[in-house]
């Protein structure tokens, strides 16, 4: 029968090859988890007018407060994570006017036509190299922890120098 030392040590390899085989899982976690993502973010209204007008109705003075989805004259974009409420009748007259606060009686909006659209611009927020660099980061700090927990345990419990530094010898 072996020493119970020798077997001791042996099954400390195979602990320590195990640690190994684990660091791949996790350097697939860190490559998974860093993957490149973009959103479409930095977006903006334009409306398009049946006279060929288009115009930002956030940059015109084009009511969007208090307004509720029940009320009349008042447009919702289809945009769902930005549902700014316009009042329509202030873009009716600022298509046909070019003023959006000339609404009154008399004033034919109702013959004017346009189109509210909402156009959004991809932004990068993860890249490849942030992942490459992420994941060889990640695995170098996992496999520098394995590593100072080995020379650890070797120290401790077999008397091993936790550094071995080259001695140069004098003349």
């Amino acid at each position: 029968m072996k020493n119970l030392s020798q077997i001791a040590w042996r099954l400390l390899k195979v602990v320590y090859v195990l640690f190994l085989l684990f660091g791949l899982l996790v350097a697939l976690f860190a490559w998974s988890s860093a993957a490149p993502l973009t959103e479409n973010t930095y977006g903006n209204y334009l409306v398009t007018c049946d006279n060929g007008k288009t115009f930002d109705p956030t940059s015109k003075p084009i009511d969007t407060s208090g307004a509720s989805e029940n009320l009349p004259g008042f447009h919702y974009s289809s945009y769902v994570e930005e549902p700014y409420p316009f009042n329509a009748n202030q873009i009716k007259a600022e298509c046909k006017y070019g003023n959006a606060f000339l609404i009154g009686y008399g004033t034919d909006l109702d013959r004017v036509n346009y189109n509210l659209t909402y156009k959004t611009y991809p932004h990068d927020i993860r890249t490849v190299s942030d992942q490459i660099s992420g994941t060889v980061i990640s695995v170098a700090v996992y496999y520098l922890i394995l590593e100072i927990l080995r020379r650890t345990f070797m120290y401790i419990f077999l008397g091993k120098k936790f550094i071995s530094l080259p001695i140069k010898k004098r003349d």
